[in-house]
């Protein structure tokens, strides 16, 4: 979820009632797929490699003042 946000229909892994049912809503429903993949392509604009790498050296500058480094 924290992830796709409100950019990916959510069926539980193990549901392949429920997985059929999307493909076929998304195979059927142009409207939906064409809002889902405006959704899509807006949500991986907040996405970035640079803002990925900061975030992943404060968790390492972080845990090493955590255990004194």
């Amino acid at each position: 979820r924290e992830v796709a946000g409100n950019a990916a229909m959510l069926v539980d892994a193990r549901d392949h009632r429920g997985w059929l049912q999307a493909m076929r809503t998304l195979c059927f429903d142009a409207e939906l797929r064409g809002e889902m993949k405006r959704r899509s392509l807006d949500r991986a604009l907040s996405f970035s490699w640079v803002r990925a790498a900061e975030e992943t050296r404060e968790v390492y500058l972080e845990t090493r003042r955590r255990h004194g480094l």
